[in-house]
């Protein structure tokens, strides 16, 4: 499979993974689901859980958000007629960069979960999750380089 390809499967895979974790928090908030199925028995107090929780999704949002801009982002951009790579801004990185943190903490929580279903299923989604924004990290790396080797192929011919 081309490495584009395997770059927006990946991206979409993590998406979904996210927005399924996304989706059980806001359940929690609509009092659909209790607590204990979010993250076990660590915490009973739950003045202090909402507005934890409404942090919480907050920053999956951005963390989805941040996934969906990061790999719909082109790699290569038609100037006249030179291609030119397009590396990730800076900011973009650094967004990235927080939302693998961000579902490796979620996936360290889920993991310390006293409740097999937090622990096992969540968990290993959650797992998942960050084991492929690894592996979309390197398949960035790999588009750059196939951007910079088009590039130089691209301006020797023109």
């Amino acid at each position: 499979m081309k490495i584009e390809k395997r770059y927006l499967l990946t991206g979409w895979t993590c998406l979904g993974l996210m927005a399924l974790n996304l989706i059980r928090h806001l359940l929690f908030l609509c009092r659909a689901v209790p607590y204990r199925t979010l993250w076990g028995s660590m915490v009973t107090n739950r003045t202090s859980i909402v507005p934890g929780e409404w942090l919480y999704v907050v920053l999956a949002f951005a963390a989805l958000l941040i996934t969906l801009q990061g790999f719909r982002h082109p790699f290569l951009v038609k100037r006249r007629t030179r291609l030119l790579p397009t590396p990730l801004p800076p900011i973009q990185k650094a967004g990235l960069f927080f939302a693998a943190l961000f579902c490796f903490l979620t996936a360290i929580g889920c993991s310390r979960s006293d409740l097999p279903l937090v622990k096992y299923f969540w968990g290993f989604l959650l797992w998942a999750a960050f084991v492929l924004y690894l592996y979309f990290f390197f398949l960035r790396w790999m588009l750059a380089q196939k951007a910079a080797r088009i590039s130089r192929k691209h301006r020797l011919h023109h």
